[in-house]
């Protein structure tokens, strides 16, 4: 065999990889129910559970940003397969809640790698036009897989012992680690940038950064609608929809599979019309904009029909598709520093979700313990998303694509 196929091998391997990491992220919002009611956790539990993620994630950022850059995703990668699935391991025997928390903290440190390594690997190997192109089909990749995962978990969290469910997903974990181990020895020493070597360069490229407002914009934006479109489908959305108007498969199905397949179709489409140079900044605001109005409807209204949320669920994916322009922003601007730039990118979002995660449990629990029925409790605590979602449809119409 060529090089070429095990490069792609590689390739493919760092995007499954991705997948695997985008649905065990989201797992929860199945994996909330025997928590809950097999093994004795609250939604706390839960929440905290979210939150000790995203402080592995935050931790991770800088220090992913530098490895990839300076020794290439070769080991880095392999090591962070390994540490994703002895973290998946641990998270299938959750005795208490110390375990639980290790569980994910772990998983986190291995997944800050994933998405990082499949992008910086596509800006290394095609041109800036191609990859718009490429990043969109990566994103639909990861959004493919906590679409079909979703419904499949729901149902097997009712049909299987958890342990088993738990398990079956580690040994699909070690198949994405024999394939990538297996074509990087045969393939050799992957392309690397070597744009960072140090400390001293990661903060030189975020020095320049601040300096660029749209830069800025760009982040902020693509931050705060990923912070809410990540908690909304992973737990919130389905929790919410659960207790309020819809059976379990249903509130799967709405609050998670279609407004995540829908952001992978939408992103592969900006990706295209970002490489023919049509997208228009009007464009974002707008989509951005029916995302907010989806949201009403789903959340924040008494409409039930199954047709209707469908509608809305597919229109806040789409919303959130456009923020794949961050990553065209950021490759098209300083390429050098597209490592920088992602890291803060993550940093950002990650920070929201420690923060507003444990505290939209809070007040949930707290209103319920004043007399508020549990559904308003929760559409009250997930104010605290929309907010978010409101100020990012307010940025995005300061952003203006970037030409060639």
């Amino acid at each position: 065999m060529s090089k070429k196929i095990f490069l792609i091998l590689i390739w493919l391997s760092a995007v499954v990889f991705y997948m695997y990491t985008r649905m065990i992220n989201t797992s929860l919002s199945a994996f909330s129910i025997p928590l809950i009611n097999q093994y004795g956790f609250s939604s706390i539990d839960i929440a905290f559970a979210i939150s000790i993620y995203s402080i592995a994630m935050l931790i991770m950022k800088i220090p992913v940003g530098i490895i990839v850059d300076r020794y290439g995703i070769d080991i880095p990668v392999m090591t962070a397969m390994t540490v994703v699935l002895v973290g998946t391991i641990i998270f299938a025997f959750p005795i208490n809640s110390a375990t639980l928390l290790s569980s994910r903290f772990i998983i986190a440190v291995g997944t800050a790698f994933a998405m990082m390594s499949a992008y910086r690997l596509t800006s290394i190997i095609l041109s800036k036009r191609l990859f718009a192109i490429a990043t969109g089909f990566i994103y639909f990749f990861g959004s493919l897989a906590v679409s079909i995962s979703d419904a499949p978990l729901n149902y097997a969290v009712k049909q299987y012992n958890y342990t088993y469910i738990v398990l079956t997903l580690a040994s699909i974990m070690l198949v994405i680690l024999m394939l990538y181990s297996i074509s990087r020895f045969k393939y050799g020493r992957i392309p690397r940038s070597d744009d960072i070597k140090s400390l001293s360069d990661y903060f030189a490229g975020v020095k320049d950064i601040f300096k660029d407002r749209q830069i800025i914009f760009t982040i902020l934006y693509a931050s705060l609608f990923t912070c809410v479109f990540f908690n909304t489908i992973g737990y919130w959305g389905n929790t919410i929809l659960l207790n309020t108007k819809l059976t379990s498969q249903q509130a799967g199905l709405i609050g998670n599979s279609i407004a995540s397949l829908a952001s992978g179709i939408a992103s592969i489409v900006v990706g295209l019309i970002i490489a023919t140079q049509l997208l228009k900044g009007s464009h974002i605001f707008i989509f951005t904009l029916l995302a907010n109005i989806s949201v009403i409807m789903i959340f924040y209204t008494n409409i039930t029909n199954i047709y209707i949320l469908s509608l809305a669920a597919l229109f806040f994916g789409i919303g959130f598709g456009f923020t794949g322009i961050v990553f065209d922003t950021a490759n098209k601007r300083k390429q050098s520093y597209l490592v920088s730039i992602l890291s803060l990118l993550f940093l950002v979002e990650y920070v929201l979700n420690s923060i507003i995660n444990p505290l939209a449990a809070y007040i949930q629990k707290t209103l319920v313990g004043y007399g508020f029925a549990t559904f308003l409790s929760y559409k009250i605590a997930y104010g605290l998303f929309f907010g978010l979602l409101i100020i990012a449809n307010i940025l995005s119409f300061y952003i203006k694509p970037q030409k060639i």
